[in-house]
């Protein structure tokens, strides 16, 4: 699947952000969990990690604080570590042939809640 941004919109508000994300990520998630059998926690589990990355891989935010901000769906798919965060939803890598984990897995740790 390919999508694309049509336009961007410039936001410094959690309210904002979370209805962004009400607009065009829970149409997709509806969409792709129809289609599939994946759940919707386990796709927001995939843009709550969209967030987090970047925010330690090139900004250093503060992602958890960002997801709190923005609250549901978001909040509570991440949880912080002492070597950056680990996602509580599975990325579903298990499904895939020859896949190698990610280093976010909640799967090979205990605390999946997935």
């Amino acid at each position: 699947m390919t999508v694309a941004a049509t336009e961007v919109t410039v936001v410094d508000s959690p309210q904002a952000i979370a209805e962004a994300l009400r607009q065009s990520q829970e149409p997709l998630v509806k969409a792709i969990s129809g289609q599939a059998r994946v759940g919707a926690r386990t796709l927001w589990g995939s843009t709550a990690e969209a967030f987090a990355h970047p925010m330690t891989a090139v900004l250093q935010g503060d992602y958890m604080g960002l997801l709190r901000a923005v609250g549901r769906p978001v909040d509570g798919l991440l949880e912080q570590t002492a070597d950056g965060y680990r996602r509580r939803t599975c990325c579903l890598w298990v499904t895939l042939p020859e896949a190698e984990p990610c280093s976010t897995c909640c799967v090979l740790r205990e605390s999946c809640a997935a």
